[in-house]
């Protein structure tokens, strides 16, 4: 009888100690990737795509963009009007879900840098400065490159 107990008890163990093994930690992250910004004249504009990682758990929302190397920064997006592409600013920012992946691409919704300080040229970077409604900012240094 003690036999018995002693294999099951081992049992029991074993199956414990499998499953905590194939636990994964989830990693809840918010990040940026791909980012990347268009070469522009002093006193024009730039374009810039990123993508936006959430797997916070949390929903927030991109309320505005900052960067020296600008005048301002907007966030805009592009719609279908009477058969045409016409870029517009996008109010009120851009929902992001507790668990989502927002691109901003050409085409879509991005951010303009607008009143460039100097010649931005492909190779150089330029800061730039999420900031959400939860009071979240990010930083990132992006990368000029040719569309």
């Amino acid at each position: 009888m003690k036999l018995k107990g002693l294999l099951l008890g081992s049992i029991v163990l074993v199956t414990l100690l499998a499953c905590q093994s194939t636990t994964t930690k989830v990693n809840r992250t918010f990040s940026l990737n791909n980012y990347r910004a268009t070469p522009g004249n002093q006193g024009g504009e730039s374009a810039v795509y990123l993508t936006l990682v959430n797997s916070t758990g949390q929903a927030d929302r991109l309320v505005s963009a900052s960067s020296p190397a600008a005048e301002a920064a907007e966030i805009r997006t592009v719609v279908d009007q009477d058969g045409k592409k016409v870029i517009q600013p996008v109010t009120g920012g851009i929902p992001i879900q507790e668990v989502e992946i927002v691109n901003l691409a050409p085409g879509e919704n991005h951010i303009a840098l607008i009143g460039l300080k100097a010649d931005i040229k492909p190779g150089q970077s330029i800061k730039l400065t999420l900031h959400f409604e939860s009071g979240r900012e990010m930083s990132v240094s992006v990368p000029v490159k040719a569309e």
